[in-house]
């Protein structure tokens, strides 16, 4: 028997982030940074999905850090253009641009992150449908499969976050 989410949203939402359906929450930047440069952020939390997610035991080369940073910020610039909510970068956009580098660590980056892009785990591969601004969202990650919860708790604690 399934508990009932601790929130009760009233005028908030509730996104029950679950592999087959919306809502969607996914790889988020938000231009509205304080102090911080946001690219730079947004890197590092892309440095931190990839560590978690390819990194293994010995973690990311400096090479792989390298062409995940230049990518990142290659996604992105388009897009800082026109910060537009449709504009904004899914992770396919990642993935495809690692796909069209030329080194052999790129390539296995984009093989790591392709379950996540294409295949059953593309949950995140989506543009956020969620109104981060509401005084309220109540995130429920209960029915997300153990793969993909160490993946949800780091993409919540940076949309949270930022």
């Amino acid at each position: 028997m399934r508990r009932k989410a601790p929130v009760r949203c009233g005028a908030g939402e509730k996104a029950e982030v679950i592999t087959s359906s919306e809502p969607y929450l996914s790889l988020y930047i938000n231009v509205d940074y304080d102090d911080d440069d946001p690219l730079t952020l947004k890197s590092d939390f892309v440095l931190s999905l990839c560590e978690l997610v390819i990194g293994g035991k010995d973690g990311l080369s400096p090479i792989e850090k390298t062409i995940i940073d230049r990518c990142v910020r290659l996604v992105y610039r388009d897009y800082f253009t026109d910060p537009s909510p449709e504009r904004m970068p899914i992770l396919e956009d990642l993935y495809n641009l690692l796909r069209k580098q030329s080194e052999p660590e790129a390539q296995n980056i984009a093989t790591a992150l392709e379950i996540y892009v294409t295949g059953s785990l593309n949950v995140f591969n989506n543009r956020s449908n969620i109104d981060a601004n509401n005084r309220v969202i109540c995130f429920d990650v209960k029915e997300l499969g153990k793969s993909l919860k160490k993946i949800a708790m780091l993409i919540l604690q940076d949309a949270v976050w930022n």
